[in-house]
């Protein structure tokens, strides 16, 4: 694992220091890839991330804390909007007038750890965190993921995480995809995985891949 101490010119660094991070409320996903590509290039990537992505390892009461504690703290001075989704995990975008980027609270269960959850992430160069130790901000990742920012190549792996069917999310996974190849990055390898046993029963609609989900879509930012 490497760490780049992160410096006070961050874009975000207001963000960082409204909510308390640490090894298990963290910030992933763009934004700490962001943050990476300039620590390890010594230089501002020239695409920014669509918004920041803040995971909680926390009790939904802790969740709800967090956001309550970050929207508080907005609510005197900006007009601040609160959108709720499901997904596969428990979603609260918060937008605010003064921030250009949304804040998306995201809350995993607390038994996880952060390598827990950018384990499921698909894309590699996604997986730096931003994390705070010792009173200040650290972007941290593994050697293998410095060594793909650096050479912008994406290595993607998607995941089979329910059993009642084998396709895959190819759709959402490929525009995340798109994404990043507008970004600089270049699309270097695909794998399957399996997070489950997998069972072929004998007549299954579901079990074969359809030719639309290899389709690349218009990335929508």
């Amino acid at each position: 694992m490497i760490k780049f101490r992160i410096v006070d010119d961050c874009p975000w660094s207001d963000v960082m220091s409204q909510v308390q991070l640490s090894q298990r409320i963290f910030i992933s996903g763009g934004a700490a890839t962001w943050i990476a590509e300039r620590s390890l290039l010594q230089s501002t990537p020239l695409w920014h991330p669509c918004d920041i992505d803040i995971f909680a390892c926390l009790p939904t009461i802790d969740f709800e804390d967090i956001i309550a504690k970050f929207v508080h703290s907005h609510s005197s001075n900006c007009e601040t909007t609160i959108v709720r989704r499901q997904t596969q995990r428990e979603v609260v975008d918060v937008t605010t007038s003064t921030c250009r980027y949304t804040i998306s609270f995201i809350r995993c269960p607390p038994h996880c750890s952060a390598g827990d959850v950018t384990q499921q992430f698909d894309l590699d160069i996604c997986t730096p965190l931003i994390v705070v130790e010792d009173g200040a901000h650290w972007v941290q990742m593994t050697q293998d993921v410095a060594s793909s920012i650096r050479d912008r190549r994406m290595h993607c792996v998607v995941r089979k995480s329910n059993p009642a069917y084998l396709s895959y999310p190819f759709q959402r996974t490929m525009n995340r995809v798109r994404k990043y190849v507008s970004r600089g990055f270049v699309f270097a390898s695909l794998k399957f995985a399996s997070a489950i046993h997998v069972d072929f029963p004998e007549c299954d609609e579901e079990r074969t891949l359809n030719a639309d989900d290899f389709a690349f879509v218009t990335c929508t930012e």
